[in-house]
């Protein structure tokens, strides 16, 4: 493992490390990530023994997330706003590395950047990165919609790669092959149990056997999460 290098500021805050830092953090092993880092929460998955990655990666991120008033008032004070967690899972050799950031032309998206892509079927896998919303306990069931834009800066292949809402077990999702420069708009809508289960949406770009391809290019990820209209 290595420490990141682009000349950043530690901190220790109340007994936990917060890194500091603008332009580019490098990371080695499976990601190359690019925005401010703020501290280790909660575990990103299994790592570290049965032939996975024991990569030094952060699990938690900074990136644009809009969440309508309507559903803000649900939330509990536990919400970490722009907050990301990282789930990943690997098995074998090479890793593809994969660059995150707030996206500098647009600040409602984030940009997710392939710098080393899988060509081919073969290596096992689940590359995801989720907005986790807790929502109060005396907060009655409600139906939460997210709608999601995904674009790119070329031809991006995802064979097994998805957009879903989870909660407690259960998910509503789409399955998403192929990602350009033509935006395309994703909606799924799910009920949340009303009990303070948490809600989840999250972007998998690879689950089992599958490819992300080329390498070299940037796609964009913007995601609303509101209450989802009353059917007619």
């Amino acid at each position: 493992m290595s420490s990141p290098s682009s000349g950043g500021v530690v901190r220790r805050l109340a007994g936990r490390v917060v890194l500091l830092f603008a332009p580019v953090i490098v990371i080695s092993g499976a990601f190359l990530v690019y925005f401010t880092i703020f501290g280790h929460v909660a575990p990103s998955g299994p790592t570290g023994s049965g032939g996975q990655s024991a990569d030094a990666v952060p699990n938690e991120y900074t990136c644009p997330v809009t969440i309508a008033p309507e559903l803000q008032r649900a939330l509990s004070q536990d919400y970490a706003k722009d907050f990301w967690s990282l789930y990943k899972y690997e098995v074998g050799s090479p890793a593809p590395r994969i660059g995150i950031a707030a996206g500098s032309d647009d600040l409602s998206a984030c940009a997710i950047k392939i710098d080393r892509a899988i060509e081919e079927p073969g290596r096992q896998m689940d590359w995801r990165l989720g907005h986790i919303l807790p929502l109060g306990e005396d907060v009655a069931p409600m139906n939460i919609e997210a709608v999601v834009t995904l674009s790119a800066t070329g031809d991006i292949e995802v064979d097994t790669a998805s957009v879903y809402l989870a909660s407690d077990g259960a998910s509503s999702g789409v399955g998403v092959h192929e990602i350009g420069e033509t935006a395309r708009e994703y909606r799924m809508s799910m009920t949340s149990k009303g009990d303070g289960t948490p809600m989840e949406f999250w972007i998998r770009l690879a689950a089992g056997h599958g490819i992300i391809s080329p390498a070299g290019e940037t796609m964009f990820l913007s995601v609303t999460l509101r209450l989802a209209a009353p059917s007619p």
